[in-house]
């Protein structure tokens, strides 16, 4: 990310919108006391991320102590730091109880037996908490951040998607009704009456910076607009095909209304274009919602609309992110019981109205009352229809993913910059990937495959 100013300087590189712990129903004392019966003075020891709302937990913490008897230390840090300090603690055991697992780590948390098994728990009334059903989850939210190989490892707790922020002023003033429904649409009408090179207005933006925001912002949504792969159920590239040419010959044609700088922006300068009103729309995660409508950082204010995604050849297919809750399999039994009790007692459905209300994003729809009405809540309708199209694949979540994503952030970006030709760079990226397949040992028989 490039050098920036106020809030947006702290964006971090993985995107994620932050749910706050408060609970206009609080979880009856008594029962939370029942199922902690011989918990009392365990601990439940985890992080926590380091952004505002997330602190909220701890000012929870308390509430949940005197019901139980358990004592829970959190210990907040930045998100670059938590997968690093979370695999040195697992490897030496004995310092962590609950482990925060991003969408990508899943699989190499699982493989390497870090995290224990939590099945049991979707189970009808299974549960000592009331207000917690895992039913409740979204479906296409449960298969992304919390199941792996057909076992659930985790619980859904922190969940945002790609959706289309716009300038509805702009629009409205090119005389276009609203966003566009497809890509073509946004390209070929939206975008011309949107782009004046000469006044540095221009119709869109996507983080396109080499990285992650390269990897899952720029290159993997168009590839899977277009209904293109990275790789086959046998763990080979999938991108010598026509879907694949035809996703990243689109993405250059986009170029004529996007900022010619377009592939130097992170989400801090994609994020900034928009609510500098030079760019009219751009594709996003849900999180910068409130960023996007601060006016201390925004010129936008009421003009400020979101969307769903457009749809590409293979429909709507955005990507997906977010956060889960998990046990570590290496705490002690009674570590592991109270754990999986605070688990149940954050995520509940009696937490997740005020989660909404306090404007997170939780992945348990008891916030929403089933569908969101488009009109009066379209960050969460935006959101819910990303959900219900999410594909779990669309990052694959192994233990591979950041010799994969950085082999896609390379040649992804000389691509898009101008610098490799379509054909040869997917040649090139493709075979990149087969190599580090098969040396991570992806196609044996036996390896957890994350299907």
């Amino acid at each position: 990310m490039g050098a920036t100013t106020g809030r947006f300087h702290m964006i971090a590189v993985a995107a994620t919108v932050t749910v706050l712990f408060a609970s206009a129903t609080t979880v009856r004392a008594d029962h939370l006391a029942e199922a902690a019966a011989g918990l009392a003075g365990t601990s439940v020891r985890g992080l926590v991320l380091d952004r505002p709302a997330w602190r909220a937990v701890i000012e929870r913490v308390p509430e949940f102590e005197r019901a139980t008897g358990i004592r829970v230390e959190l210990e907040i840090v930045a998100y670059e730091d938590v997968h690093d300090r979370e695999v040195e603690a697992f490897r030496r055991g004995g310092s962590l109880t609950m482990a925060v697992v991003d969408l990508v780590w899943l699989g190499e948390f699982v493989e390497a037996g870090w995290l224990e098994p939590l099945d049991d728990l979707a189970t009808a009334g299974a549960s000592g908490v009331p207000g917690f059903d895992y039913g409740r989850f979204a479906p296409g939210m449960v298969d992304a951040l919390a199941r792996f190989d057909g076992t659930l490892w985790a619980v859904p707790f922190d969940a945002y998607a790609g959706v289309l922020f716009y300038d509805a002023c702009r629009l409205r003033a090119a005389g276009l009704p609203g966003p566009p429904r497809t890509w073509d649409e946004l390209k070929d009408v939206h975008g011309p009456r949107l782009t004046d090179p000469a006044a540095g207005r221009y119709a869109f933006a996507m983080a396109s910076l080499r990285g992650e925001a390269q990897t899952t912002d720029s290159f993997l949504r168009m590839l899977a607009a277009f209904g293109g792969r990275l790789m086959d159920d046998d763990f080979r590239s999938a991108l010598g095909t026509p879907e694949a040419r035809a996703a990243l010959a689109f993405r250059q044609a986009l170029g004529a209304v996007m900022p010619p700088a377009v592939a130097g922006y992170d989400h801090a300068e994609t994020l900034q274009a928009l609510a500098r009103r030079e760019v009219a729309m751009v594709t996003e995660w849900s999180a910068f919602h409130d960023l996007l409508a601060d006016p201390a950082e925004s010129g936008l204010g009421d003009c400020l609309a979101v969307a769903p995604e457009p749809e590409g050849p293979a429909g709507r297919r955005p990507p997906i992110g977010g956060f889960a809750l998990g046990v570590v399999a290496g705490a002690s039994p009674k570590e592991r019981a109270a754990t999986r009790l605070f688990l149940q007692w954050a995520t509940s459905s009696d937490l997740a109205q005020d989660f909404a209300d306090a404007g997170g994003i939780s992945a348990n729809t008891n916030a929403y009352d089933g569908d969101a009405d488009e009109a009066a809540a379209p960050l969460i309708a935006a959101v819910l229809s990303a959900w219900r199209r999410a594909d779990p694949a669309f990052r694959p979540r192994i233990a591979a993913w950041p010799a994969l994503s950085d082999a896609i952030a390379d040649v992804g970006w000389r691509i898009q910059a101008g610098r490799t030709p379509i054909e040869a760079g997917l040649a090139e990226l493709g075979g990149r990937i087969d190599a580090i397949l098969a040396a991570e040992g992806y196609r044996d028989a036996g390896r957890r495959r994350g299907r």
